[in-house]
């Protein structure tokens, strides 16, 4: 996935390659320009259009599963990928998409597009309709990406989401890539 990160790391050990340790300080110490959502976890906006998600204590289960979904889905242009993941502290950066896309019918097809490849490749679907809330688009592309994945259960079921997987095909999947 091209995501660094540090889940094995002992950090009173030094990384063997000092890139490594560049990359970890280089989103560490970014500078926190505002809060752009609050709820169980928080969203950041940092310097360099970096969103730092950080999921507290109560809410590990959903980074988890959030992690899963960027590690499945990486290679699909619609997803986000990563910079960094910090399996210890529950972050996740990722980059800044600028906009919110307009629900009108050509992006409701397109969205549809998504979601048919996450059911039909992936064994990925949601009951009902997707919440618009949880899409972004960038201005200069035009690109929509679906976020807020940590309800998908992966590993473990959390309450009042209607995200499933088909289990068979989630390993099929999952042995392509190994």
């Amino acid at each position: 996935m091209g995501n660094l990160c540090s889940s094995d790391r002992n950090p009173s050990e030094k990384p063997d390659n000092p890139r490594i340790e560049e990359t970890i300080n280089k989103y560490e110490n970014l500078e926190v320009l505002g809060i752009i959502h609050q709820n169980i976890n928080k969203i950041h906006l940092m310097k360099g259009d970096i969103i730092k998600k950080q999921f507290s204590g109560k809410d590990k289960q959903n980074f988890y599963n959030e992690v899963e979904t960027y590690r499945v889905l990486s290679n699909l242009p619609f997803i986000l990928k990563p910079f960094y993941i910090d399996m210890k502290k529950g972050i996740i950066y990722l980059p800044y998409v600028d906009s919110k896309p307009i629900k009108n019918a050509k992006n409701k097809k397109e969205v549809e597009n998504y979601l048919f490849i996450l059911r039909n490749q992936y064994g990925i679907w949601k009951d009902g309709e997707y919440v618009w809330n949880n899409l972004v688009q960038s201005s200069k592309t035009c690109q929509i990406y679906l976020i807020d994945f940590g309800n998908i259960p992966w590993f473990t079921t959390v309450s009042n989401t209607k995200w499933n997987i088909n289990r068979d095909l989630y390993a099929k999947t999952n042995l392509k890539e190994e």
